[in-house]
């Protein structure tokens, strides 16, 4: 590459945030070493992690090299978003691609995730994430969280394998730390961060407003991400928190998932003293909609995870558990929504 290449803007920035997990950070920046794809720089975006990465950069530089690198550390751990904000704000490709430390991506991922980006109308393309086998009944039920595997229109997006055409994701920021959400502005400590819970589904709002938003199932990568029962509760729990302040934030309709099991849990005690004092068919009720709760996820495991039908059963007692804890977390930040909504209308 010559010394006038090196200076103009490549087709291709690569955004990469990571915190730790350096022997995952050195797989990750192997496989895009790997990438057939040449006119591309690769950003990532230490975020202040404890672990040293210097030894992994600088043996990626070279493996990058003619291709750059560009490696920046915040000052402090800020999450995932605010890495990716930093990667947006000195990214000069046409297109930007975004990948996570704990995913491998195959050699061609960059250019089959790039390929849709001849249609002008195509702003955005996310790709097929691939779970590593599973070691435990946590990370069995989790196959596939982050899988969209059918070719076209997309219906979500994936932060971990995604890409966005640069013009359309001009002054965009995502969503990042802690926030007052019934002003939208930064907030005090008392709030919760999206990054790690709906990292991309602000971007995925304002890229439907731009264009078009598309699933390439060829551009694979590996997702791969060791739970333990702790980082299961927590995966569910504040899963569920997020998704609440997301729907409060932006107006949204109450999240299908949750929505059955919310209003079971509310119509169960009245259904109770009903029964004692009228008919106990009533409790139909509330079982209905559980019942609806359970539909919902089965569909979800099989229609969007692509789960096989003859392992949902194995699974199914533990996806309860993990449901009612979603559930659990989106009603307590639904509350905290509700509270802090009145609480500002009342000082207005």
């Amino acid at each position: 590459m010559s010394g006038n290449e090196n200076t103009r803007s490549p087709r291709l920035s690569v955004i990469l945030p990571c915190y730790n997990r350096a022997e995952e950070l050195s797989t990750c920046l192997r496989s895009l070493a790997a990438q057939t794809v040449r006119d591309v720089e690769f950003i990532v975006i230490d975020d202040a992690s404890s672990d040293p990465l210097d030894t992994v950069l600088e043996e990626a530089r070279v493996a990058f090299a003619p291709r750059p690198l560009v490696a920046l550390r915040n000052d402090r751990n800020s999450g995932a978003n605010a890495s990716r904000n930093r990667g947006l704000e000195v990214s000069r490709g046409e297109l930007l691609a975004f990948i996570d430390s704990d995913c491998i991506a195959q050699p061609d991922w960059l250019e089959r995730l790039a390929e849709p980006f001849a249609d002008d109308r195509v702003v955005g393309v996310t790709g097929l994430v691939e779970d590593d086998p599973a070691q435990n009944i946590y990370e069995r039920v989790l196959l596939g969280l982050h899988r969209v595997a059918r070719r076209g229109r997309a219906h979500r997006i994936v932060a971990c394998n995604m890409c966005v055409r640069a013009s359309a994701v001009k002054g965009f920021r995502f969503d990042t730390d802690a926030y007052d959400v019934t002003r939208g502005q930064a907030g005090e400590a008392r709030g919760i961060r999206f990054s790690g819970r709906c990292d991309e589904e602000s971007l995925n709002l304002h890229l439907r407003r731009m264009g078009r938003v598309l699933a390439e199932p060829s551009a694979r990568i590996t997702h791969v991400h060791r739970y333990t029962w702790v980082s299961f509760r927590k995966q569910a729990f504040h899963g569920g928190q997020g998704a609440a302040e997301f729907v409060w934030r932006y107006r949204l309709p109450p999240r299908i998932d949750v929505l059955p099991w919310i209003l079971g849990y509310a119509a169960l005690p009245i259904a109770l003293i009903l029964a004692v004092l009228m008919s106990p068919w009533v409790l139909v009720v509330p079982a209905a909609l559980f019942g609806a709760g359970i539909a919902a996820i089965g569909w979800n495991e099989l229609r969007r995870k692509g789960r096989r039908l003859s392992d949902l059963p194995a699974v199914l007692p533990m996806l309860l558990v993990y449901y009612q804890l979603r559930v659990a977390g989106y009603a307590r930040m639904s509350l905290m929504c509700l509270f802090k909504g009145r609480s500002a209308d009342r000082r207005a």
